[in-house]
């Protein structure tokens, strides 16, 4: 006939005391029936269940599903993602199947923070965090956050305990709103910062070495407005009407100066139209994107466009005498894609969006 008997031992490692039902009678073998703290359930065969070991804490275990669970306290948290597991250093193959009752009888705790590269976590003191290769970076200030183009409803509260696990990385560098680290150069962007629009802008000539490589840049606006505004920002050390001239003679160029601090750099708008400069802005600080004329065909010009160059330092302009115009020497002009970028990582350009 055989043995049987019960025995009573925490077999799920939840610190409730189950029933082993030794029953060899018919070749029925072992089973188990757990306790949920109030009554046992109905009987589960061993070898469905497994044997979890003597504390649980710290086990992996999964269903016929795929989540995986880590066991901490009396309660399974999930593990929410390959990354996470990963870079807490668990070991896929320490994970055990257990039947899907079994599972269900594990108190269900929050999920772990995930540690996937751009999740986002805060604890109590309400810094926020993102994480990167496994480790928490704190984000310094909101700037920096949606300079990063974060979504602030991502972000995960976690409790203290969960977030010291996390090993702290360096904190990211704060960045302005407008400030783009990885920005590259795109000729559509600068034409419309140029003219704040997406309407059919172009560049118009690359009649010379200067303008083939982008030392100097004319360009045509594509809407009838002819707007034109501030690629960057800064003192205005030039603001001065044109004419249109039969002579086409360069003192009678429609010029807009601008020197920016922040990059040492003197960026020379001509060509504008004639009337179309406020001559009071000399002297003034103005914003990126602020209107500075229409473009226009004045002095030197051969049809409506705009030319655009760039020059080190606080350059000298100074178009009052047409007949004696003072402007830096073409052999100064800057590789203006270059400047552009470099204005743009810095937060200094206002991109149209």
């Amino acid at each position: 006939m055989g043995d049987k008997g019960t025995f009573f031992a925490d077999v799920t490692g939840d610190g409730k005391a189950d029933a082993i039902v030794v029953n060899v009678v018919n070749n029925q073998g072992v089973t188990v029936r757990r306790s949920d703290g109030n009554k046992f359930l109905p009987n589960e065969r061993w070898t469905d269940i497994g044997y979890m070991g003597s504390g649980g804490h710290g086990s992996l275990v999964k269903g016929s599903g795929n989540p995986v669970y880590l066991i901490q306290g009396n309660l399974r948290r999930h593990v929410p993602d390959p990354e996470t597991f990963n870079f807490m250093g668990i070991n896929w193959g320490d994970v055990q199947s257990i039947s899907d009752d079994h599972l269900n009888g594990i108190g269900l705790g929050v999920s772990l923070p995930s540690r996937k590269n751009g999740a986002l976590v805060h604890g109590s003191d309400g810094k926020v965090y993102l994480m990167e290769n496994g480790q928490r970076r704190h984000i310094p200030n909101p700037e920096t956050f949606n300079a990063m183009g974060l979504n602030w409803g991502a972000i995960q509260y976690v409790s203290d305990s969960d977030l010291n696990a996390i090993p702290l990385g360096n904190p990211l560098p704060s960045q302005k709103v407008n400030e783009r680290p990885s920005y590259t150069y795109k000729e559509s962007d600068y034409l419309n910062a140029l003219y704040q629009d997406t309407v059919s802008n172009r560049v118009s000539s690359d009649y010379d070495y200067a303008h083939k490589n982008f030392y100097a840049i004319d360009s045509a606006d594509g809407d009838a407005d002819r707007n034109l505004y501030a690629l960057v920002g800064g003192e205005v050390i030039e603001a001065k009407n044109g004419k249109e001239v039969n002579s086409k003679y360069w003192g009678y160029n429609g010029t807009v100066a601008i020197y920016n601090k922040e990059l040492d750099k003197t960026f020379i708008y001509w060509h504008l139209a004639e009337g179309s400069i406020n001559e009071s802005l000399k002297g003034k600080t103005i914003a990126s994107g602020d209107p500075i004329g229409k473009e226009g065909n004045t002095g030197a010009s051969y049809g409506a466009h705009t030319h655009v160059e760039v020059h080190n330092g606080r350059a000298y302009v100074n178009m009052s005498n047409p007949s004696a115009p003072k402007s830096p020497a073409n052999s100064g002009r800057l590789y203006i894609p270059n400047v552009f970028q470099d204005a743009v990582r810095k937060g200094l350009v206002k991109l149209y969006q």
